[in-house]
């Protein structure tokens, strides 16, 4: 089977050759189920155990952990889980099954053994079985005694307070515990450790992960917010379109003419001196020639822009000013 015709393949149903023998297989186990800073020696240890015990970390038999182990400093840790130990019994030609259930303080309950055999009587109602007491779990194999444990609960919630499955599904976390107990030993699966016990032991390594950088904000120039805002140009346009910047120089200042010695300044209006009128009456301004001054061509220049007008406003004043 060719590489591409695996990659059209639905990720449940690639061959572990796949996963174990390729470097893409492998790349993808080690992003998706290994510790980020793991080693490649650490890994791939990880990888000659789950192929020894075929092994699928992807329907979470088994993990890599890196934790901190007293006088030994940061070390890989291999943790197998319930269904990786039960994947493992069940290929095994001399395996006879699993019984195991969980016991409240109202059950009835009695364990009989005799000539490599227990027999365990339990019985209960639905109906306020009382409080969570511990788990019990028999595993048999062809041509060797049954392996029983009875494991109490609060023993193993004690020694793994820091998993908060204990206490939130305390029957299912405490079934698995006995249920892994005696598939280790019944079948002879060693060179893991269990998630029940590991915390008694070693401390977890803090993941560092890394943050982005904090994204700058460039603000824009002075000049350029006020050439846009003369523009009246919609916020959302500048922001992808290219900055432009008008620079507008003042046109020079021309001194206002004297008045006519005849015309005087009264508040807003002007009043005509004149040997006739000795009451100086207000009379309505002298009508001058419209000039152009520095406001006006702006406003000329910008409604010239607006139809389409492309020059800058020295030229625009020039031929204002020629004609």
């Amino acid at each position: 089977m060719s590489i591409e015709e695996v990659r059209s393949m639905p990720v449940s149903k690639r061959p572990q050759s796949y996963w174990w023998d390729t470097t893409e297989g492998r790349d993808l186990i080690k992003k998706t189920y290994a510790p980020a800073n793991c080693t490649d020696l650490q890994f791939q240890l990880f990888v000659d155990l789950c192929k020894d015990f075929n092994l699928d970390p992807k329907k979470k038999e088994v993990h890599l952990e890196l934790r901190n182990v007293k006088d030994k400093g940061i070390v890989p840790i291999f943790i197998i889980h319930r269904d990786g130990y039960l994947s493992i019994a069940k290929r095994h030609p001399d395996y006879l099954g699993l019984n195991g259930d969980c016991v409240y303080s109202n059950d009835t309950f009695k364990v009989v053994t005799a000539k490599g055999e227990t027999i365990v009587e339990h019985s209960y109602s639905n109906a306020n079985r009382g409080t969570l007491v511990g788990a019990w779990a028999i595993a048999r194999r062809k041509g060797c005694d049954d392996m029983y444990k009875f494991s109490f609960f609060e023993s193993y919630k004690k020694a793994n307070n820091s998993n908060t499955n204990y206490s939130t599904y305390p029957d299912e976390m405490i079934l698995k515990v006995a249920h892994s107990y005696v598939l280790r030993l019944q079948f002879e699966i060693f060179g893991f450790d269990s998630e029940e016990t590991v915390d008694s032991y070693t401390q977890p390594v803090q993941q560092v992960q890394k943050k982005d950088p904090p994204k700058k904000i460039v603000k824009p120039k002075q000049e350029e917010t006020i050439a846009l805002e003369m523009l009246s140009e919609p916020k959302a346009d500048l922001i992808e379109k290219p900055k432009t910047v008008i620079t507008i120089d003042a046109a020079p200042v021309k001194e206002v003419p004297k008045l006519e010695p005849e015309y005087k300044k009264v508040g807003d209006q002007y009043v005509k001196i004149t040997k006739e009128d000795p009451k100086n009456e207000p009379v309505p301004e002298p009508p001058s020639p419209k000039k152009d001054t520095p406001e006006s061509l702006k406003e000329d220049f910008f409604k010239a822009m607006e139809n389409g007008y492309t020059g800058n406003f020295n030229e625009f004043k020039k031929s204002k000013l020629n004609k």
